[in-house]
């Protein structure tokens, strides 16, 4: 096992409200309107903190990292990087993955 439940918090399957609320009134950025609901069917996990240089390399086979020290946070990967090394670290742990990747196409 890479990664211990004392290392990811679940995210439980639910309804939220993406965005700016009526609440934070003009506290919010054009970017966070409109709000709008969100429904996870499925609980997932994150990870507390960022991916390490040690986890990566131990997932992927190498560190991409500028900065190699190996409790740093990786660095220099890609959003198409970050999704394959989420499945291939979910495949490692015997839980389904979340991304369905081909070529470039993500879902």
């Amino acid at each position: 096992i890479l990664v211990d439940e004392t290392q990811v918090i679940k995210i439980s399957a639910g309804t939220f409200t993406m965005g700016c609320t009526p609440e934070q009134g003009k506290e919010c950025y054009p970017s966070e309107k409109p709000s709008q609901k969100v429904h996870l069917t499925k609980d997932f996990y994150l990870m507390k903190t960022e991916v390490t240089q040690t986890l990566y390399q131990d997932v992927m086979g190498k560190n991409p990292s500028s900065f190699k020290e190996g409790n740093r946070p990786v660095e220099q990967v890609s959003w198409h990087d970050a999704v394959l090394f989420a499945n291939t670290l979910s495949q490692m742990e015997g839980k389904t993955i979340c991304y369905h990747i081909n070529g470039e196409n993500v879902q």
